[in-house]
């Protein structure tokens, strides 16, 4: 294993040995090296729960659970269909760029009037558009 994922790995090892904080690693790379870091963490998670470690380990993906609280939202048609419609409009773009992160901040956030459960719990902005469901809005945006 190169030493550069040794080093993460004492660190999180050391987290289970010894009860101190939890390791929080970004751990970046250029786009073109995902196959090679998959391996790499491959590595990692092997020598994690061999011993004398026996760390379980899980993998988790971002990437999924962000296109499933966007679905959960029931925004995400919407979000896509306004996206391929701002084209090459800046602000447009940025717009539905900011209400993704809305929905991501407010993914587990009682629906107002539900009772509870999953929802959005900001308002709601009119869009430039006729006839287009609205999108949550931050609460510094200014609604048309």
């Amino acid at each position: 294993m190169r030493e550069e994922l040794r080093g993460i790995g004492n660190r999180i090892a050391s987290h289970f040995e010894s009860g101190d904080e939890p390791p929080f690693i970004v751990y970046q790379y250029q786009p073109d090296q995902e196959w090679p870091v998959r391996r790499d963490f491959g590595e990692l998670r092997r020598w994690l729960e061999s011993e004398p470690r026996n760390i379980s380990c899980a993998a988790v993906s971002l990437a999924s659970l962000l296109w499933r609280a966007l679905d959960e939202s029931g925004f995400l048609e919407e979000l896509i269909r306004q996206e391929r419609d701002a084209g090459s409009d800046a602000r447009a773009v940025q717009s539905v760029y900011e209400a993704v992160g809305e929905i991501l901040r407010t993914a587990d956030a009682p629906r107002p009037g539900s009772g509870g459960g999953r929802g959005m719990r900001t308002p709601y902005c009119r869009l430039p558009v006729p006839g287009r469901r609205p999108l949550p809005c931050l609460p510094h945006v200014n609604p048309a």
